[in-house]
Order: structure tokens, then C-alpha cells, then sequence
């Protein structure tokens, strides 16, 4: 009887840590290598293509997906904004190119077309100077999240060693009896 107990005991105790083993890759490491993706895609010169990121939790790794994923918005609406930028550039340059074939003639309005151009660039620096300081955030939102996987693993590990030392007092009662 005393030899049954133990093998349920150690049975439960496996069937425990399976379980664990189970929750923690389905709650804490499939999000993060979501994260991971995502994050690899965009330094791989991806650009902001990448999809959002779903995951409905208060914790940290919540938090971060919440700013990755507003992140993921700002980039898009930054590139947007360059778009348009470059494209108004690209059109003000064909102006200018027209311009220039007019400008034998009309002095002043080829300097109003470099003002136009110095305005043009000077907007398409401001966006790589915001893109650069997202990135920069990005940058210390996935060092916040290393430490965050981190202090979970450490409570995961911790409520392990607990689990263990049940199953050390289970198996030292089942052993008394």
C-alpha cells in the first residue's frame, strides 16, 4: 500500500511539473518569442509590416506587448509620414526640374523652389530624428522585458523548488505511515 501511495505521489508530482513545464511555454515563452519575431523582422529591415501582437495580461510581458504594439503604430505613422514626405519631395523635385528649365528667365522663383526644398529636408530630418528616438525606446523596452522574463523565471523556479519540497513531505508521510 505504502509503495502505491509513493508511485501516486511521485505520478502526481510529474503530472505537476508537466503541467508546469506546459503553462510556462504557453503563458511566458510563446509570447516572448512572439515579441522575439517581431522584433527580428524589424531589425532585418522588415520595416513596420510587422503584425500586432495579441496577448490580453496585466504582467509585464502585457505591458510590453501593449508597447510593442504601439510602437508598431507609431512606426507605421512616422513611415507614413515619410512617405508622404519623400513623395511631396519627389514631386517638388519634378517641379523643380521644370523649374529650373524656367529659371533662365526668373530668378526669384528658383528661390522660392530652394526654400520649398530646404523645407522638404529639413521635415524628412525631423521623422528620421523621431524614427531614430523609437528605436531608442525600443531598445529599453526589450532590455525592461529581459529583465520581466527574468524575474518570472526566478518565480517559476521558485514555485518549482516548492513543489519539490511537497513532494518530499508527501513522500515523507506517505513513508511514516
Amino acid at each position: 500500500m505504502l509503495v502505491v501511495k509513493a508511485g501516486r505521489t511521485k505520478v502526481a508530482g510529474l503530472v505537476v511539473g508537466v503541467l508546469n513545464f506546459l503553462l510556462v511555454r504557453r503563458f511566458l515563452l510563446r509570447p516572448v518569442d512572439q515579441v522575439s519575431r517581431q522584433l527580428e523582422s524589424l531589425a532585418g529591415g522588415e520595416g513596420v509590416s510587422a503584425a500586432r501582437l495579441a496577448l490580453d495580461s496585466d504582467d509585464a510581458l502585457g505591458r510590453l506587448v501593449l508597447q510593442f504594439n504601439a510602437l508598431i503604430d507609431r512606426l507605421r505613422g512616422t513611415l507614413h509620414r515619410v512617405i508622404e514626405t519623400v513623395e511631396a519631395f519627389v514631386h517638388h523635385a519634378d517641379e523643380t526640374g521644370q523649374t529650373a528649365r524656367e529659371l533662365v528667365a526668373n530668378v526669384d522663383r528658383k528661390s522660392q523652389v530652394v526654400t520649398g526644398t530646404a523645407a522638404l529636408f529639413s521635415g524628412l530630418r525631423q521623422e528620421l530624428l523621431n524614427i531614430e528616438s523609437v528605436l531608442g525606446r525600443l531598445a529599453e523596452s526589450a532590455a525592461e522585458s529581459r529583465a520581466a522574463v527574468g524575474a518570472q523565471a526566478r518565480q517559476i523556479t521558485a514555485v518549482n523548488e516548492q513543489v519539490v519540497q511537497f513532494q518530499g513531505r508527501n513522500d515523507a508521510s506517505a513513508g511514516a505511515m
